[in-house]
C-alpha cells in the first residue's frame, strides 16, 4: 500500500530497486488478491473500491496489461500447471486456461466448492493424461482428470478424530440424525436401543423430516440431500442414499431454514463469504426441480422458514456470508405466497420496550394449539 490506496510493486533483484506497476482498473485498487504465473503472463486478482473483483493479465516483459480479458475464480484460487493448463473453479464448475494461448476451456462434468492447495499435478493409474487433486470441505480427497472429465475419491488412511456436532434433527422414524462440523459423515442414533449407523453427509446446516425422508442442507454450495430413512445407508458420496437432489447455487452457501409444505421443500439460505443477499428456494419433491428467489429482503439472508397452508413465513438476518458487512440494522419477518410466488407482507421485527435493533430472527414455528406464528 502507498498510504492513499493499494498498488502492485515490482522489485529488480539485481539492485533491489522498486517501482509501481500501473493500475488496470478505472478506479483505485482496494485489494490485491492472488497472483499466478501463466506462461508469459501473471494473473492478478484485483478488487476496486466499488467492490468489483476480477483477475487481470499482466505481461512483465512489456510492463503492460492485456486489454479486454479478465477471469473470475472462487476464493481458493488456481492449481499449479497441469497438462499445460491452470485450473480454477467458477460457479462450482472447473475451467482450464491454456498457459500458452490463454484460451479457456470449460469442464462441466468436474466441479467442487473449493480448490484447496495447488492441485498437486499427478499421474493416476485409473485415468489417462495428467490429473490434479483437490480436498473438499468435507475432508474427502479427489483426483480429477480433465482429459476424461472424471473424478475419483481416494481412500486416505488417517486416524479418526472426534467431530464437533453441527446440527441434530429428530426424524419421524424416532431416530436422531446428527451431522458434524467440517464432516464427511453423519450419524443416525436410536435413543431407545443406543444403536448408531453412519451415512455420507457433508456439513449439514439445516434439516427437516417427512414420514420416510430426511432432507439435509449442506455447506458449502447450499446442496440439498435426500436421505431415505427406510433404506440402507451409504457412506460414499455417490452411493445412492443419501442422494443429492438440488444444488441451489446463485452464490448461496448455508441452508439454515428448512420446512416441507405438501410436496414442496422450502429452504432459506445465507450467501457465500463476503456477499450479502440470501434466498428462499422452493423445490418440488416429485420432480426435484426448484426455483430460487434471492433478496426478497434486500441484502438480508434467511435463517428460519415455516408455513401454514399456502403461506411461507421467513425470518431474516442482517448478516450475509462470512466477512460481509451488513447494510441494514433490523431483521425482518415476511410472508411469501406459494401460489403466486410473491411477498404479501414484510415487517421489520421489533419487540415493544426493546430499543436495540434486532439483527436476526430465529426459530419461527406455527403453534399446534392456536395456529399462531
Amino acid at each position: 500500500t502507498d498510504g492513499a490506496g493499494t498498488a502492485i510493486y515490482r522489485m529488480n533483484l539485481s539492485d533491489r530497486s522498486v517501482s509501481t506497476i500501473s493500475n488496470p482498473l478505472s478506479e483505485n485498487i482496494r485489494a490485491v488478491g492472488q497472483m499466478y504465473a501463466c506462461g508469459d503472463y501473471l494473473i492478478v486478482q484485483l478488487t476496486g473500491y466499488s467492490g468489483t473483483k476480477h483477475a487481470y493479465f499482466y505481461h512483465p516483459k512489456t510492463n503492460t496489461w492485456l486489454s479486454g480479458k479478465t477471469i473470475d475464480f472462487q476464493a481458493n484460487g488456481m492449481t499449479d500447471e497441469c497438462g499445460g493448463k491452470l485450473f480454477y473453479l467458477n460457479g462450482g464448475k472447473y475451467y482450464g486456461i491454456d498457459t500458452k494461448t490463454l484460451a479457456i476451456t470449460s469442464y462441466p462434468k468436474l466441479g467442487g466448492s473449493y480448490q484447496r492447495g495447488n492441485g498437486l499435478p499427478i499421474r493416476y493409474s485409473g485415468f489417462s493424461g495428467e490429473c490434479f487433486v483437490n480436498v473438499q470441505y468435507n475432508g474427502n480427497l479427489y483426483v480429477l482428470s480433465p482429459k476424461e472429465q472424471k473424478e475419483k475419491r481416494l481412500n486416505v488412511s488417517l486416524a479418526e478424530a472426534k467431530m464437533r456436532r453441527r446440527i441434530s434433527k429428530t426424524g419421524q422414524d424416532g431416530r436422531v440424525y446428527v451431522t458434524g462440523f467440517m464432516g464427511s459423515s453423519g450419524i443416525a442414533y436410536d435413543p431407545e436401543t443406543g444403536e448408531k449407523e453412519s451415512f455420507y453427509m457433508a456439513q449439514g446446516e439445516g434439516a427437516v423430516s417427512t414420514a420416510d425422508k430426511m432432507y439435509i442442507g449442506c455447506y458449502t454450495g447450499a446442496e440439498i440431500y435426500e436421505l431415505d430413512m427406510s433404506k440402507p445407508y451409504s457412506t460414499a458420496k455417490n452411493g445412492g442414499n443419501p442422494k443429492l437432489i438440488f444444488d441451489i447455487g446463485q452464490d448461496q452457501d448455508r441452508p439454515f431454514g428448512m420446512d416441507v409444505a405438501g410436496n414442496k421443500l422450502l429452504v432459506g439460505t445465507l450467501p457465500k463469504a463476503g456477499t450479502l443477499g440470501g434466498a428462499l428456494s422452493v423445490i418440488d419433491l416429485t420432480t426435484k426441480n426448484g426455483t430460487t428467489y434471492r433478496n426478497l429482503v434486500q441484502d438480508q439472508a434467511i435463517l428460519t422458514v415455516t408455513h401454514k397452508d399456502n403461506m411461507v413465513y421467513c425470518g431474516t438476518t442482517i448478516s450475509g456470508g462470512t466477512t460481509s458487512t451488513p447494510t441494514t440494522t433490523r431483521a425482518h419477518v415476511f410472508c411469501f405466497n406459494l401460489k403466486n410466488r410473491r411477498v404479501v407482507r414484510d415487517v421489520e421485527f421489533s419487540i415493544p420496550g426493546v430499543d436495540i435493533p434486532i439483527g436476526a430472527v430465529h426459530g419461527l414455528k406455527i403453534s399446534p394449539y392456536d395456529g399462531k406464528l
